[in-house]
């Protein structure tokens, strides 16, 4: 998983721990063992278990809904905002 993808599922989550947090990038963007990054941020085990748990299944469900077409993706360039200088 890269970090973007990691930020997206995060977004989805009401995660604000910052040790949650960096634990749960150790085990999906860097596929660090549960165990270790549970020791390497002090975060609390059944925490972490609970956040990837949440943040697989909010994965899953949005590979579900991209693959039955219930969602679209589009690109949006942000142009800067009307009327101010860039």
């Amino acid at each position: 998983m890269t970090n973007e993808q990691f930020d997206l599922l995060l977004s989805f989550t009401s995660a604000r721990a910052p040790a949650l947090i960096a634990a749960a990038r150790l085990v999906l963007v860097a596929g660090e063992q549960q165990a270790n990054a549970v020791l390497q941020t002090q975060c609390e085990q059944q925490h972490l278990s609970r956040l990837l748990k949440k943040m697989k299944l909010t994965h899953e469900k949005l590979r579900q809904a991209d693959q039955t077409g219930l969602v679209r993706t589009d690109f949006v360039v942000n142009m800067g905002t009307p009327g101010r200088k860039k």
